[in-house]
């Protein structure tokens, strides 16, 4: 998450980040993403991504906030992924991560 500052920090209940001024801020809006635990009624958990995006322009804004959006889901679903993964314990060794970083599956 480089082009993010981390904003707003709840230990064992939430983290906000949000775009860095400057460039990606330019390009992509002011958007912010909160991840929080949410406990369920049964004792379960429930980790929730939330994604705010500020109005942008007219026609081509509305666009471009469109497309944003569907780009920020698949990026966010991989990043509750991984978050989920070093919650429960259990993400792969770092081996794997290296391996990952090389280019390999």
């Amino acid at each position: 998450m480089t082009i993010f500052v981390l904003t707003e920090f709840e230990p064992n209940r939430s983290l906000t980040v949000s775009m860095r001024p400057g460039w990606p801020t330019r390009l992509f809006g002011a958007i912010s993403l909160r991840y929080a635990i949410i406990p369920t009624s049964d004792g379960r958990v429930v980790l929730r991504g939330d994604l705010w995006m500020p109005p942008i322009g007219r026609m081509l804004g509305r666009l471009r906030r469109y497309l944003l959006a569907w780009g920020d889901l698949i990026m966010m679903r991989k990043q509750l992924r991984t978050l989920s993964t070093l919650a429960e314990g259990t993400s792969p060794p770092p081996s794997a991560y290296a391996s990952m970083l090389e280019g390999g599956r």
